[in-house]
């Protein structure tokens, strides 16, 4: 009986350990498949993981638990623009129907990326750079009313998808106008700035230093046939 039980216990054991294996190649393959089909669209072979264990039930349920893709530069479209963006991390979590792109969700998505002062220039339709502190300026000389070069100094925040510059101060033309003043322009850059929002997925945090700018999206119940 002892004897018998040593061996049951051996054998579920082996078989355990040949299914781990399995489990783990599998999750392997699958990842590297993915990274190479993503490749084309990012300029570059990503790294990707996959969450949820035993991977092949995970599978079978065609739901996963979580994805995880981060690459350090990327070529994609922002704003109908082609891009380059540094350090680009998304995690997508209850990822289901993954067989079929053209039914499958992703219940939340965040997301990150650095762009260059001159990219987030170019995205942005008005010239950006960091003030310090985690205060950015934006200058422009297409402001309506504005006769001459404005340049609008504060701190960013992002509101419902919309930059706005708290604790604004502004000058045109290099002569500083008033706070009632620069609180107006401050408003006005806003509405110039088009921050890359795009189909649920929305910008939810922009913060600046001497690197550059940094973008962080995020979304809920997303179709990956829409994302695409």
């Amino acid at each position: 009986m002892i004897r018998a039980l040593r061996r049951l216990l051996v054998t579920l054991l082996v078989l355990g350990a040949c299914l781990a294996g399995v489990d783990a190649l599998a999750r392997f393959v699958v990842q590297d498949q993915a990274a190479s089909r993503l490749q084309p669209h990012l300029g570059a072979k990503p790294q990707v993981r996959v969450h949820g264990w035993p991977f092949l039930l995970v599978l079978a349920t065609q739901r996963l638990d979580g994805v995880e893709l981060s690459l350090p530069q990327a070529r994609v479209e922002l704003a109908g623009k082609p891009t380059t963006i540094d350090e680009l991390v998304v995690r997508g979590d209850d990822v289901s129907g993954v067989f079929d792109p053209g039914t499958a969700r992703v219940s939340s998505l965040v997301a990150s990326a650095r762009l260059s002062h001159a990219q987030a220039s170019r995205i942005f339709g008005a010239r950006v750079s960091s003030a310090g502190q985690g205060r950015i300026t934006i200058r422009s000389s297409t402001l309506p009313g504005a006769h001459g070069d404005v340049t609008v100094t504060g701190r960013p925040e992002v509101v419902a998808g919309r930059l706005v510059i708290g604790d604004p101060s502004a000058s045109v033309d290099g002569q500083t106008v008033s706070d009632q003043q620069a609180v107006a322009y401050a408003g006005q850059v806003s509405d110039l700035v088009a921050l890359p929002n795009h189909v649920g997925l929305k910008v939810s945090s922009l913060t600046v230093d001497e690197a550059g700018v940094r973008l962080g999206v995020s979304g809920t119940d997303l179709s990956v046939a829409r994302l695409r």
